[in-house]
Order: C-alpha cells, then sequence, then structure tokens
C-alpha cells in the first residue's frame, strides 16, 4: 500500500517533488513520518450567515421556483431520497457442459445467477472470458433501494454490478486493525495471526 498526499497547498519550487523518507516497516512509522513532513492545512473559513439569492439570479432547477420567502429562510436539511427495493429474482446455476460455453476466447455475457423483471438488456454487446463465463457467480442477498425510474435508466447488466456491489460491501471482512497497529484475523489468537 502506498500513501500519496497530495495538497492544494503551492510548493516553493513546483518543479521538484521532495524526497520520499524510504519504504515504512510498519504503519507506526508510516503515521510519525506523515505527522513530521506533511505540512500543517491551510484554515478554512466558512460562511456565517446564508446568502441570498436574489430572483433574477436564480439558477433555473426546481429549487429555483420555491417562493422568495423559503429561499431567505434558514436552510432546511435535504429529505433522502425516496427509493424503492429492487426487485430481482436468483435462478440456479446451470449444470456443467449447458450449452452457451463454446471453445472461443471470450463468450457473450449474460447474467447467470439473476433475473431482474422489467429491466432492459445492455445497449452494446458484452462480453467475458470463457473461464469467466463457465463460473456461475453466487446468488446475492442485497437489495438495493434505488430511484423507482431505476429500469428506464441502467441495464440489466449495470443493476448486476450495483447489485453485486452493494453485497460485496454489505460482507463483514475477515480481518481488522486493532488499536496497537496488529493485524488480527477473526476467531483466531493474536499469536496465530
Amino acid at each position: 500500500t502506498r500513501l500519496t498526499v497530495i495538497d492544494k497547498l503551492p510548493a516553493d519550487d513546483p518543479s521538484v517533488f521532495p524526497a520520499a523518507p524510504s519504504v515504512a516497516p510498519d504503519a507506526a512509522t508510516l503515521l510519525a513520518w506523515v505527522d513530521q513532513h506533511v505540512p500543517a492545512r491551510q484554515p478554512v473559513a466558512l460562511p456565517t450567515r446564508a446568502t441570498i439569492i436574489s430572483s433574477a439570479a436564480a439558477p433555473r432547477t426546481v429549487r429555483g421556483y420555491v417562493p422568495r420567502a423559503a429561499r431567505i429562510a434558514a436552510p432546511v436539511p435535504l429529505a433522502e431520497p425516496e427509493g424503492v427495493e429492487l426487485a430481482y429474482e436468483t435462478v440456479d446455476a446451470q449444470p456443467a457442459g449447458a450449452p452457451g460455453i463454446t471453445d472461443a476466447i471470450y463468450e457473450a455475457y449474460g447474467l447467470q445467477a439473476i433475473r431482474i423483471p422489467g429491466s432492459q438488456a445492455h445497449p452494446t454487446q458484452l462480453v467475458q472470458s470463457a473461464a469467466m463465463a463457465s463460473v456461475t457467480p453466487p446468488r446475492p442477498s442485497y437489495r438495493p433501494r434505488l430511484p423507482q425510474n431505476i429500469l428506464d435508466l441502467l441495464s440489466d447488466a449495470q443493476l448486476e454490478t450495483v447489485i453485486y456491489a452493494g453485497e460485496a460491501h454489505s460482507e463483514f471482512l475477515a480481518g481488522a486493525w486493532t488499536v496497537d497497529d496488529t493485524f488480527d484475523v477473526v476467531g483466531a489468537a493474536p499469536e496465530d495471526a
């Protein structure tokens, strides 16, 4: 893992990069180098009062049509957008040797483990390696909450990606960093990690 620090603070000489200290032997050393070598951040000035937008300068958006009194009032927190649970069904894996796998290097891509009723096919042809096509993906259980018109916006392959990304992010990872910077494998004694 590499740590790269990008700051908006202008460099004294933009043609010269600062020398990297070396390769850190552990996370504690890396953090000490960050504290030692990274310059202090510039202060951030936040506005102290709400800005009044004149009706002539208001953008032509939904908010542009909000009554003037509502725009002058204190800002109201935005509500979370409403969403509906994406309906899909899982399907059984195709038996080994099922038609569809050829001797080609690439195979046409299609959803293998799920079906999304009402979804549209991807507008362009998608392919995957023959090796990937020969393995059925796992059945997901994650149900994303998406805008009601999502079936008009994304293809079945794009929706499948959203489902599997959500499935992956909903999993608990098998390892975690502890306070003393040692790696602890869940269920294992620290000396076994």
